[in-house]
């Protein structure tokens, strides 16, 4: 009788514990979650699923190459642009389309890319020296190899 109530004891007593490290653990991923849905904003880099994808980046270029994404995915970086810079894109698409959207404030300027028969020169003019976001959005794409890279105008 005395083995039963101890084994009883020891299994309340697993319970009870079990119980409060459960207990624990949600109020710690609730807490956690709470303040990374206040921080996702400003960390979103990316969406949607892609399909053998590479992608690299430096200070003045990025490149992103994938076999396929889903619809409506996208991409961004930010350069840091300087008075008489420019931006020279290359991009091929097997199929489906590509926007590269660029923004600064309020200022935004959508360029669609496929179908571009050598490197496109874009001009960052209407731009001020600072932090330029790229977005790169693809559109049923396939088969897409895209490169940009920050020049020094002419």
């Amino acid at each position: 009788m005395e083995t039963r109530k101890r084994n009883l004891l020891a299994g309340i007593a697993v319970a009870a514990v079990g119980t409060l490290a459960l207990a624990g653990s949600l109020g710690f991923q609730y807490s956690i979650g709470s303040k990374l849905a206040e921080l996702l904003p400003a960390l979103e880099a990316h969406s949607g699923a892609v399909v053998m994808s590479y992608e690299t980046s430096t200070r003045t270029s990025w490149t992103w190459n994938f076999k396929r994404a889903s619809d409506g995915c996208w991409r961004q970086k930010t350069l840091t642009i300087s008075e008489g810079q420019m931006l020279l894109a290359e991009a091929s698409c097997g199929e489906g389309e590509l926007v590269l959207s660029l923004k600064q404030g309020d200022k935004e300027e959508t360029l669609a890319l496929e179908g571009l028969d050598g490197p496109l020169v874009i001009s960052l003019a209407d731009f001020e020296p600072g932090k330029l976001q790229l977005r790169l959005t693809a559109n049923g794409a396939k088969d897409v190899e895209f490169h940009i890279s920050l020049e020094d105008g002419q």
